[in-house]
């Protein structure tokens, strides 16, 4: 085996280590350092411990889709926030909210639907057909919300209305309703605001004018 010595007439200086650098030694054990300077012998070798093994990876399990609703109750509404988003749900798990249009107000309570029962719809302890007759284009407006969240019969409402007329009360408890659902879960929010449902409309008939038949319609002015 070449010694240091003859590697050092072989090859350059700079490119021969020095073995007998501590910084190099201390690297590995001294059972394999061939240089002079380690005097330690194998028995005074202080035991390295191997490496632990790598342990298997473990499969990782699917997560499981949580479909628990996403709800904002009315206690964490910041200040100055008007917004309709914070809906009071009680502890039957009802929502309740509040819509209005042109001179009708209606108060109503929206509920999921138990397993194996019809959904109901109550207006002032009636029901939908009776209270509106055979005015079908008003019920369409009604169960519009339930149409665009693809969620028709899976949700009980019982609305009290009053003031103004049929199509006022259909459009007041539309927003009403489109306002509890999102109380209810959070994720019907974007599809009902998108369509159009969360927004207060509020346009008004304007007044009569004294002195003239109409709000805007002036009596004939004649000269003579």
């Amino acid at each position: 085996m070449l010694r240091v010595s003859s590697l050092r007439r072989l090859l350059p200086a700079a490119r021969i280590p020095d073995l007998s650098c501590g910084r190099l030694i201390g690297r590995w054990p001294s059972r394999l350092c061939t240089t002079q300077t380690d005097t330690r012998s194998a028995a005074e070798e202080p035991f390295a411990e191997p490496p632990p093994e790598h342990e298997p990876f473990a499969e990782a399990s699917p997560v499981e889709d949580d479909d628990r609703p996403i709800r904002l109750p009315p206690e964490m509404r910041p200040p100055g926030d008007t917004s309709r988003k914070y809906v009071k749900v009680d502890e039957q798990g009802r929502a309740f909210a509040i819509g209005r249009r042109k001179q009708a107000s209606a108060r109503v309570w929206v509920w999921p639907v138990a397993e194996e029962q019809p959904a109901e719809v109550s207006i002032n302890g009636m029901d939908i057909g009776r209270w509106f007759g055979g005015h079908w284009d008003y019920r369409v407006v009604l169960l519009t919300p339930f149409f665009v969240t693809d969620t028709a019969g899976k949700f009980n409402v019982k609305a009290q209305v009053r003031g103004g007329g049929l199509s006022g009360q259909a459009e007041a408890m539309r927003l009403a309703i489109a306002t509890a659902m999102q109380g209810l879960d959070m994720r019907y929010r974007p599809v009902l605001k998108k369509a159009g449902l969360l927004k207060v409309d509020a346009r008004r008939v304007e007044r009569l004018k004294p002195g003239q038949p109409g709000a805007r319609k002036k009596n004939a002015w004649v000269k003579r």
